[in-house]
């Protein structure tokens, strides 16, 4: 929900420089955070609707199904790979686009920071 937030409060109060090349990706990475934040939601309930219907216990005593472990592999795949263009992105942007979008640039780093250690 503050992605969400972010995302329209940027769209409707923030003014924006013309010349700024990051108010398009800011926006474009903040769109890909809030579909993998659904598709996550997503998974999530069907890994517990799996794990309830074909879970067994793994070695470790944990109930693991086989289509859970690999949904949870792709969604751990594409989390890195988003976290990743985030840290590239971050590091290639000129510190006065990365002040001048803050609002949007702090919660992109907030957002994934958190999604890494989730």
């Amino acid at each position: 929900m503050c992605l969400v937030s972010i995302i329209c409060l940027d769209a409707f109060f923030i003014p924006r420089k013309p010349d700024a090349k990051s108010n398009l990706e800011n926006r474009i990475i903040m769109y890909c955070l809030v579909a993998e934040h659904v598709l996550a939601y997503f998974a999530g309930i069907f890994r517990k609707y799996d794990i309830a219907k074909n879970g067994k216990p793994d070695p470790n005593g944990v109930f693991r199904a086989p289509r859970e472990m690999f949904l949870g592999s792709i969604e751990q795949f594409v989390d890195c790979l988003l976290l990743g263009y985030i840290i590239k992105y971050v590091a290639l942007l000129p510190l006065e686009e990365f002040h001048g979008e803050a609002y949007t640039s702090y919660w992109i780093l907030i957002d994934g920071t958190l999604m890494f250690l989730t």
